[in-house]
């Protein structure tokens, strides 16, 4: 079907467009808010032809079509008569979306870090291809030409706060310009002179102030905005719309940028230092069980939609160390749903879903799952009890020679060259072992062939 006629036939099977309150998408998925979750034919979606599995999460009624996401949801919005991430207005203003803590912080991180992770992926590549020419003596470490790799490579990460406050101020509803201010002040280079002096303390009004770095910080910049975003909120009742423009930013700016350095700051910089420093350990000192439960668990994360909470984590990794331990086992995880969507390709008599089987797994080795997890392994179950055996031999694999990779990207192959180094060639073993063995197993094991219908 043509993307229009596909795109009426989702509104149709969720209930049309007088059950729609908002429509988002993701890079494999169609997303809508809905009115009453009663009025959705599941069972005919499923059956649908291009729909690769669907699910309520995050307050969500989530419809997986694969990388066609984007395009479908253009075609939804133009028919509901709205402009992207906007919401359907219609008897929806007395419709409340209840969401527990889980659902809240999951679709805190999706809207925060997932546009984030294009460009990050983009200079991580940059610097695996950088190792590769390194490695080879192509260039040198000293040349200008790596240099200005390096500056493209590396000021993502230093800058990352910029970015996060951008993004967080969306989810918020607040001044992303404002925000902006807030942390280019706390990355201004008079600020980061006192942390390099060894400074440790200055006075504002009398008060304490810590002096210490926030570039590449994450969650004092999250919680900064959020601060903003209330302020805001709080300063518009009380000024005069003709004042607005000039007294909301000035009054917000004298007050949040103070606050995070003397106690937002301090205190959130310890605490996502316990936190990265806790899975730093899990990793360091317990490699076995870290790398077991993050590749055979990983496909449960992105079914439950939190895997994007291991983002920051890994910057964390990055900045402290320069590698991250954690997406190796993410990779592997991605390889074997690869597999098992290549065994069911080799084994099923169905045209439609030797189709979906082999573009799915062709998505999953360059990093994009969902296809793989919601359209074959989820649907036909036993391709995902062979995905997560071999996703553990693999894993044991990477625990054995302490594969690391040197940058965050879509994995495996979509991040190759960020695992360039002492740990490369087991990586590839440990891939091939995976993907050949998860094939392997899904043949073996077998599976009940899903009529797929128009």
């Amino acid at each position: 079907m043509k993307h229009s006629e596909f795109a009426q036939k989702l509104i149709d099977l969720v209930g049309g467009p007088e059950n729609i309150i908002d429509s988002r998408h993701c890079m494999t998925r169609v997303r809508f808010v809905l009115k009453d979750k009663t009025k959705v034919k599941g069972d005919q979606l499923k059956k649908t032809d291009g729909v690769l599995g669907t699910g309520m999460n995050a307050g969500q009624y989530q419809i997986i079509v694969g990388n066609d996401a984007s395009a479908i949801y253009g075609e939804v919005v133009n028919i509901l008569g709205i402009e992207r991430k906007s919401t359907v207005k219609e008897d929806a203003n007395d419709v409340v979306v209840k969401k527990n803590m889980i659902e809240k912080f999951v679709e805190l991180v999706s809207t925060i870090f997932l546009p984030i992770t294009y460009p990050i992926a983009g200079c991580g590549l940059i610097s695996g291809i950088m190792a590769l020419l390194v490695s080879q003596n192509w260039i040198s470490t000293d040349s200008g030409t790596y240099f200005i790799l390096d500056l493209i490579a590396n000021s993502i990460f230093y800058f990352l706060p910029m970015m996060i406050a951008f993004s967080a101020a969306k989810y918020f509803k607040c001044n992303g310009y404002v925000s902006l201010t807030a942390v280019a002040a706390l990355l201004n280079p008079a600020f980061e002179g006192l942390v390099s002096a060894g400074t440790s303390k200055i006075d504002f009004l009398g008060l304490p102030v810590s002096v210490m770095s926030y570039a590449y910080s994450i969650i004092p910049i999250i919680v900064m905005v959020w601060v903003i975003s209330k302020i805001e909120k709080l300063l518009k009742r009380f000024i005069p719309k003709a004042l607005d423009m000039v007294l909301t930013p000035l009054l917000t700016l004298l007050i949040v940028v103070p606050l995070t350095l003397g106690i937002i700051g301090p205190i959130t910089i310890v605490a996502s230092n316990w936190v990265g420093a806790a899975f730093s350990f899990l990793f360091d000192n317990a490699l076995p069980v870290g790398g077991i439960l993050m590749g055979a668990f990983y496909p449960w994360l992105v079914i439950a939609g939190v895997h994007l909470a291991f983002v920051p984590i890994q910057l964390d990794m990055l900045t402290k160390s320069g590698v991250t331990m954690i997406l190796p086992y993410m990779a592997v995880a991605n390889t074997a749903q690869a597999g098992a969507a290549f065994g069911v390709f080799l084994k099923t008599k169905s045209k439609n879903l030797k189709s979906v089987a082999a573009s799915a797994s062709f998505s999953a080795l360059i990093g994009i799952t969902e296809p793989a997890l919601y359209g074959i392994s989820v649907r036909l179950k036993k391709p995902l009890y062979a995905a997560t055996i071999s996703s553990l031999a693999g894993s044991v694999i990477f625990i054995i020679f302490r594969v690391v990779s040197y940058g965050l990207a879509l994995s495996p192959l979509g991040g190759l060259p960020l695992f360039l180094g002492d740990t490369f060639v087991p990586f590839l073993i440990g891939i091939a072992v995976t993907f050949v063995l998860s094939t392997a197993l899904t043949i073996i094991l077998g599976f009940e062939d899903v009529k797929m219908t128009e």
